[in-house]
């Protein structure tokens, strides 16, 4: 009994996956038949092998019955700790590839610390007489583009008419300048509280003035500045190579003059409440 043991012992050391052939056990009280030693499971487990133990009884007639011995948990702690090694290893790496970025930098920084002024500044007309005429058309190339954005965003916003510049579009100058300033005025203010209300506060009447003032001052900048650059592009002959035309600089100029309007209607309201508070 004591060399069968032995023999069981030894196979469980090493072969992972292994078939024995076990008389009936004495220490299995719910059931005797089936009983395995408890230190071959031990060593199974320890070993992390699956293990197929055939009880056979005594009976020669009794069928074999197959018993799977499964190892123990060590699968969850290999993943972490094969977890935390990668871990270490990417930290490693990310410290390396910064260390080596650095020592470039630095490198460079030293090599130009190392060149004379008269030796850089020689160099450094040396590379544009070199380069000349790649700078020439590179410079005209960005300024030509810049122009094109410039007037791209010109164009969207005369063609928007949710601006103050647009505010009563459907009346021309001559009408709105017959009509009664202080009715101008109430009109502007209902609309100025329902454009820039205050939705955490409806009652405030304060901060929907000061957003249109911020934006009549910035549809003002933007209108002068689209003005500008289409009279200086006019009088250069340019106007041409730019998407715009003359129609698009009469409407701009026309949009100016309207803001200029509701801004002086929003003044004059203005003066208008301020004496009636004394």
């Amino acid at each position: 009994m004591k060399n069968r043991r032995a023999y069981l012992f030894f196979l469980l050391i090493c072969l992972p996956h292994s078939t024995f052939p076990v008389e009936k056990g004495k220490d299995d009280k719910n059931n005797p038949e089936l009983a395995i030693p408890h230190h071959q499971t031990q060593v199974a487990s320890e070993k992390n092998v699956t293990v197929n133990v055939y009880v056979k009884s005594k009976n020669t007639n009794a069928p074999e019955t197959k018993i799977l011995c499964q190892p123990t948990n060590t699968q969850n702690s290999n993943t972490s700790l094969t977890t935390v090694n990668e871990n270490k290893s990417t930290a490693t790496n990310v410290n390396k590839n910064e260390n080596k970025i650095k020592i470039y930098f630095k490198n460079i920084f030293e090599q130009v610390m190392q060149i004379s002024p008269s030796a850089l500044s020689e160099s450094t007309c040396a590379c544009l007489k070199r380069n000349k005429t790649r700078l020439i058309l590179s410079s005209l190339g960005i300024s030509y583009v810049g122009l094109c954005v410039l007037t791209i965003a010109g164009n969207i916003y005369l063609n928007q008419n949710a601006y103050w510049a647009s505010w009563k579009q459907q009346l021309s100058d001559e009408e709105l300048q017959q009509r009664s300033q202080s009715e101008l005025g109430k009109d502007l203010m209902h609309d100025i509280q329902k454009r820039h209300v205050n939705t955490l506060n409806p009652t405030d009447h304060i901060s929907p003035l000061i957003q249109f003032v911020n934006a009549v001052d910035k549809e003002m900048a933007i209108i002068n500045r689209y003005i500008l650059m289409l009279n200086t592009l006019k009088r250069c002959k340019l106007l041409r190579i730019i998407p715009t035309n003359e129609r698009k600089l009469e409407q701009a100029r026309a949009r100016k003059r309207r803001l200029v309007f509701v801004k002086h209607i929003f003044l004059s309201w203005a003066a208008t409440y301020n004496q009636g508070q004394f």
